[in-house]
């Protein structure tokens, strides 16, 4: 059942961040979220890719070294990365992305266990190229705070992403996606929806 909505944070500093699914594209973003300053949980019911997460995340940080995208000694960046198999370890995500297959089923599960596990001011996107975030939001609590987050593939390297919102969720495009490694600068193209980059 749907309830009151909430007051969603427009601006959203450093904090613990959440990726649900950690495949190719989620391990990507998880090391774009630890090289933009968060402590990040990896969250994957597939024990092998807990346990390879840490190797995969350090390659790509090293990549992004190389790149001069980073300037930090990836051995002291991935030391904020932990894996998980248990929703309840994201009880204290600022923010949390959920990045499994592009199937609506499979996502509104994942969605719903997020918000059952995340206090009500959590942000959730929704790593998604063509659901429509209506659909993600349907029968969501809060589903003002659950938007749809296009990443550029690969995103620790790209760093760029489209996100899309319905209304009432917001009326302007947030501004936390500094924090994510990006910029806002673009502003909005269309209602609900505006791409940034660095």
């Amino acid at each position: 059942m749907t309830k009151e909505p909430v007051k969603l944070p427009e601006k959203l500093a450093a904090t613990q961040a959440g990726v649900v699914g950690l495949g190719l594209m989620g391990t990507s973003i998880v090391t774009c979220l630890l090289a933009a300053g968060h402590k990040v949980t990896g969250l994957d019911k597939n024990p092998s890719r807990r346990r390879g997460l840490r190797r995969r995340v350090g390659k790509f940080l090293r990549e992004m070294r190389r790149e001069g995208l980073l300037a930090r000694d990836p051995r002291s960046v991935v030391r904020n990365l932990r894996s998980s198999g248990d929703y309840a370890d994201l009880r204290d995500c600022g923010i949390v992305i959920e990045c499994v297959r592009e199937d609506l089923k499979l996502k509104r599960q994942v969605l719903r266990k997020i918000e059952e596990a995340v206090p009500s001011e959590t942000l959730i996107g929704s790593n998604t190229s063509a659901l429509p975030i209506s659909q993600l939001q349907r029968g969501a609590e809060h589903p003002e705070r659950i938007l749809g987050i296009h990443w550029g593939e690969p995103a620790h390297v790209l760093r760029f992403m489209e996100v899309m919102w319905s209304r009432p969720a917001m009326r302007r495009p947030p501004t936390w996606t500094a924090p994510c490694g990006m910029t806002s600068d673009i502003g909005s193209r269309s209602p609900g929806r505006f791409d940034t980059w660095t």
